[in-house]
């Protein structure tokens, strides 16, 4: 394990707590900055050196990166590992934080920070709607894209982008659907065919008494189904309403 790097006439040695490579003398600089700066110059503000291959001790300039510092920082918190550490670390510390922000200290911070950049209290600017593509005008900043959370979730559904994979209850097959829908078939096919295969006990458990709500989850359909097919049947004699019954 070698304990010491040396680069352009700089001696380097290894942080055990960060892993990366620290020069020996003043002033400071960490190993891929000084070999970056060596090659291209100063590093401009707000961009960060990146190990390619990810190994903080390989330092040569064909494994750095110069990218910018939202990019890296989202590069590294993609992955699960260090989305597991993180959230360990928020863990360990979200009653500290907690504390700080409503002790006499976090409330002045608070408030310098509202007044300094005028919060909820921004000029209104318009924009234009993803999805009607209509201009709307707005003041808040969380509001820049949908004019209503109508369109928002119309381009929701639209994009997919809540789509999940779901078996279908009758034929077994798998299909997308809407995470958020309650639909269980895959078709109009198989929703007619499993109607026609529940109806006689959906009449028979309506005659007993037994709600809409407790045959739904039975047969795992909807209630308006089970209500469409209690209706079209003339055979079905319904008791009185205050006679329903749950198991």
């Amino acid at each position: 394990m070698e304990k010491h790097q040396t680069h352009f006439g700089k001696k380097f040695y290894k942080d055990t707590k960060t892993g990366y490579w620290i020069s020996s003398q003043c002033p400071k600089i960490r190993a891929h900055r000084w070999v970056w700066e060596y090659h291209n110059g100063k590093i401009p503000k707000g961009f960060h050196i990146h190990h390619k291959d990810e190994n903080k001790s390989n330092n040569s300039i064909e494994n750095l990166q110069i990218i910018h510092q939202k990019h890296h920082l989202s590069l590294h918190s993609s992955k699960k590992k260090n989305r597991e550490r993180m959230k360990k670390l928020a863990d360990e510390n979200r009653h500290l934080t907690k504390e700080w922000h409503a002790s006499a200290e976090g409330l002045a911070w608070h408030k310098y920070h509202a007044e300094k950049f005028k919060f909820g209290k921004w000029e209104p600017k318009k924009y234009n709607c993803e999805q009607c593509q209509t201009e709307y005008e707005t003041s808040k900043r969380s509001n820049m894209r949908f004019c209503s959370n109508n369109c928002k979730s119309a381009w929701r559904r639209k994009s997919g982008l809540d789509d999940i994979s779901r078996i279908c209850v009758c034929c077994g097959k798998e299909f997308l659907v809407n995470k958020y829908s309650k639909i269980k078939k895959c078709s109009k096919n198989c929703l007619s065919n499993l109607r026609e295969k529940h109806i006689d006990e959906i009449i028979a458990l309506r005659k007993s008494g037994y709600t809409y709500a407790y045959i739904s989850e039975k047969l795992g359909m909807t209630r308006k189904d089970v209500s469409l097919l209690e209706k079209k049947s003339i055979e079905t004699e319904l008791p009185s309403r205050n006679s329903y019954k749950t198991p």
